[in-house]
């Protein structure tokens, strides 16, 4: 069975992102219609994009061979990037700097996190 460690990571990254956003808005006593809501806006493509490109400034650090710059599908090609840097870092050194990371670099960023 072949592999594809990108796509992998990027699925289980979307799973500790989701965690992430929960268990924030969970603590800050937000109902569960307002953590949907949150995880809908915060995982949403165009807004990791936003994150992967502006913040980030992942297009600075990737190399592709098959012209990721080119991609129709940009911003999910971005979007999945970040992901599957959320999956390494998880698999790396588990939830808690994984929470630490999506906590800075997508709630933070988001001006409507609190």
């Amino acid at each position: 069975m072949k592999h594809n460690i990108n796509q992998e990571l990027a699925v289980l990254g979307d799973a500790v992102l989701k965690i992430a956003i929960r268990e924030y808005y969970y603590k800050k006593g937000n109902s569960a219609v307002d953590i949907q809501a949150k995880e809908g806006t915060l995982g949403d493509n165009d807004y990791l994009y936003d994150i992967a490109i502006k913040k980030l400034k992942l297009q600075n650090h990737i190399l592709s061979k098959n012209g990721l710059r080119n991609n129709p599908n940009i911003n999910e090609a971005y979007a999945r990037t970040l992901e599957a840097i959320i999956g390494a870092i998880y698999l790396e050194n588990k939830i808690e700097p994984s929470k630490e990371f999506v906590e800075k670099w997508i709630i933070s960023p988001n001006p409507n996190a609190v």
